[in-house]
């Protein structure tokens, strides 16, 4: 009881914060987008087609400075994502001073092809609290189809090494981005998610990413058509099914999941659904850029994090945001 009455008390800072174009809470976590080089090429992403050197990337003492700086926020949750973040030599470091000299709670976004034992034991001694795995389809050839050959293959195995060495205090999570292709494998991926000893899963709704203005191709393909979501309202009755069925692996966003047929068929409204982007969460991209839904407000390397998000420039942003007219229903976005 305690516990819900506290989230609600934050809950309603953020809409008060939303309200007044303001933040008047701090956010819920700061995520850094530590490189955009992937080692996949998946077909619902274009980041892939735009990757970062590793010599324009923020560096290990520019990192650091952040996480210091996000602490003296009061900023208590870290994400590391990418691109692939296992791809920098140097993220077992950025752990453990997020851990050690930040005393964050550390999580991992990634898709998983490269953990091994080895990797695994890094990522543990690192202190690590979730890692956040990429899975887009209950069996390899959906997965596949999606983000290549091998790679479901290659995504079990880092799920059962994680599972043979972790401690209690490591969560595993599974991000299935839902589309046209694998919606009908949702409940099978929660069957799956069980068999292999996941915590929890997160289903976000598939949306043309902010690259998707440079890219040469139409990502159009995956959203769901009319037909499709006649059939997607029955996946979704299977899904809460299961839900008030089995406490693991919980689904961290069920209760926006009553709105993906509106987002789909594109009559998500804001009177349904609030979007909480530059209230929430800071992101901060690999040269150090720090936008919310692609509006650019500041960068890391010219000014100090706290006075980038509280300047004009974020001010201007937030407003920008709050007046679009296409929701995402992205679990980022939502307040936590």
């Amino acid at each position: 009881m305690k516990a819900k009455f506290i989230r609600y008390l934050i809950n309603s800072k953020y809409s008060v914060s939303r309200a007044l174009n303001f933040p008047v809470v701090t956010p819920a976590f700061i995520q850094i987008n530590v490189t955009s080089r992937c080692n996949l090429k998946c077909r619902i992403c274009t980041t892939y087609q735009f990757p970062s050197s590793a010599q324009s990337e923020l560096s290990t003492g520019e990192i650091r400075n952040i996480i210091l700086q996000a602490k003296q926020m009061r900023i208590n949750k870290i994400v590391f994502s990418g691109g692939e973040p296992l791809l920098r030599e140097d993220i077992f470091k950025l752990f453990t001073f997020a851990k050690n000299d930040a005393q964050m709670e550390l999580i991992l976004t990634t898709n998983a092809t490269l953990i091994d034992k080895a990797v695994t034991r890094k990522i543990l001694d690192a202190g690590v609290n979730t890692v956040q795995i990429s899975l887009d389809g209950a069996d390899a050839k959906t997965h596949d189809h999606i983000r290549g050959s091998g790679a479901f293959a290659k995504t079990q195995e880092a799920i059962n090494a994680l599972n043979t060495f972790r401690s209690e205090g490591l969560a595993i999570g599974l991000s299935y981005t839902v589309n046209s292709y694998n919606y009908h494998q949702m409940h099978a991926l929660l069957e799956l998610g069980q068999n292999l000893g996941v915590d929890h899963v997160l289903f976000i709704p598939f949306i043309e990413d902010n690259t998707y203005a440079h890219s040469n191709h139409s990502l159009s393909s995956f959203l769901l058509n009319r037909e499709k979501i006649d059939d997607f309202r029955g996946v979704i009755r299977k899904i809460v099914d299961f839900k008030n069925r089995h406490a693991k692996p919980a689904i961290i966003n069920a209760h926006n999941l009553y709105l993906y047929e509106k987002y789909f068929n594109g009559t998500l409204k804001n009177r349904h659904w609030q979007c909480f982007a530059g209230f929430h969460w800071i992101q901060i991209n690999p040269n150090g850029d720090l936008t919310m839904c692609g509006f650019h407000y500041g960068n890391i390397r010219e000014n100090r994090l706290k006075d980038i998000w509280y300047s004009a420039e974020a001010f201007r942003a937030r407003g920008r945001i709050k007046q679009c007219q296409k929701l995402c229903l992205q679990p980022c976005m939502s307040k936590p």
